[in-house]
């Protein structure tokens, strides 16, 4: 009876030793499914965030690349899974640059573990884009698994960049341009006043008489210069109003339109506009000479759009100047002319500076420049925009009142 009795414990213990096993299986293996199903959940997150990340991200390798996100493709003007299986160099204009590339990306990879490059990729359609490119290891230890590519547009930042140091060189260049044109005004004044005492001396129907009129005619004309050029320094005098520009900008616009037939005019206006603080007057010149400068890049003929909205700008904003956050009206000034290269673009603002042929000397290459030191002394800024070939934009910002 004993030894039956050992049997039964016996068989008793491992049935509940079986049972304790089993339960102890189920319940691992319910930890992993759960584990899976929560990597799997990141993996998706990951995915994800990867796949509408605004940078352009991909994994390339020795076999090319291997996966692409949608704003990589994008960026590049490629359709969807089209790179995959593709080598870095059909981004390339030549195997040459593609090489002289990756041998200093893989020398940077070897000093510090990850490369950063600007290059100029070829997109899908065959335009160039500027880019900053940078790669670290998909795993550091082994580097056949290949490379995790990140990709910028660098042309918005080139602009940005461009802005900035043209924004340096009108300041520059106002500060001198004020320092002369004040020192001519003296100039200009004391003639004056030797022409004003030769007047009084002489009787009216003496011949001199004569010259002495057109030399206060030639004199004038050299003031009305002078003025531009403080206009342009920011130096000049004016009359600010609490005013609504889009009223101006319409009625410049409709005086405009009078004398230019053969160009068609499109105008958006939102209402109201906020109120700015200005002087009349000035704006209708800023105006006028941005109408003018349009029109000549259309000597056939074209379009001229002219836009008025209100617009904040943030403190995180991306322009180059040193521009008070807040709230500002924005008047934007586009033509489909011949379009600026950006050498030009660089030069549109600086007094006498033209690529037109004109027969006005005195006025030649102070339209812009007058307008650029307008608006400034408004403590607004310019922002211009164009490509050979498809137009000129000019975006113009004033401070608006506060409410």
């Amino acid at each position: 009876m004993p030894l039956k009795d050992d049997k039964r414990k016996k068989k008793a213990v491992e049935q509940m030793s079986r049972q304790e096993l089993e339960a102890e299986i189920h319940s691992l293996r319910q930890l992993e499914a759960l584990h899976q199903k929560a990597v799997q959940q990141d993996e998706t997150r990951l995915k994800t965030i990867l796949e509408t990340s605004p940078v352009g991200i991909g994994r390339i390798g020795k076999n090319g690349f291997s996966w692409v996100n949608q704003a990589f493709y994008a960026m590049l003007g490629y359709k969807e899974k089209e790179l995959v299986g593709k080598k870095g160099s059909v981004l390339f204009a030549n195997i040459e640059t593609y090489k002289r590339e990756k041998a200093s990306m893989e020398h940077q990879i070897n000093q510090h573990g990850r490369a950063t490059i600007e290059a100029e990729l070829i997109r899908g359609d065959g335009t160039s884009l500027a880019c900053i490119i940078c790669a670290s290891p998909f795993n550091p230890d082994d580097l056949s698994m290949g490379y995790i590519v990140n990709l910028t547009d660098a042309s918005e930042l080139h602009n940005l960049q461009q802005q900035l140091r043209q924004a340096q060189k009108m300041e520059a260049l106002g500060v001198l341009a004020g320092g002369i044109a004040h020192n001519f005004n003296n100039i200009l004044m004391g003639i004056q006043g030797h022409i004003s005492i030769l007047k009084s001396n002489l009787s009216p129907d003496h011949p001199l008489i004569a010259h002495t009129t057109s030399i206060e005619a030639h004199l004038a004309s050299a003031s009305s210069l002078t003025g531009r050029i403080l206009g342009f320094a920011r130096k000049g005098n004016h009359e600010p109003q609490h005013l609504d520009p889009g009223e101006i900008v319409i009625k410049t616009l409709e005086l405009f339109a009078s004398s230019r037939q053969e160009i068609t005019i499109h105008t958006t206006h939102e209402k109201p506009l906020w109120k700015v603080k200005a002087d009349p007057s000035q704006i209708e010149q800023v105006m006028l000479n941005l109408f003018v400068n349009a029109s000549q890049a259309m000597p056939q003929g074209g379009d001229l759009y002219v836009g008025m909205k209100k617009t904040v700008i943030k403190r995180n904003h991306n322009y180059p100047f040193d521009v008070k956050p807040g709230r500002y009206v924005c008047i934007s000034v586009r033509d489909t002319g011949v379009g600026m290269p950006p050498e030009v673009q660089e030069r549109v603002f600086e007094p006498f500076f033209t690529t037109k042929k004109q027969t006005d000397q005195e006025r030649a290459g102070l339209g812009l420049a007058s307008a650029y030191g307008i608006v400034k002394s408004h403590r607004g800024f310019i922002v211009v925009k164009s490509q050979v070939g498809k137009g000129a934009t000019f975006e113009i910002y004033f401070p608006a009142m506060a409410s």
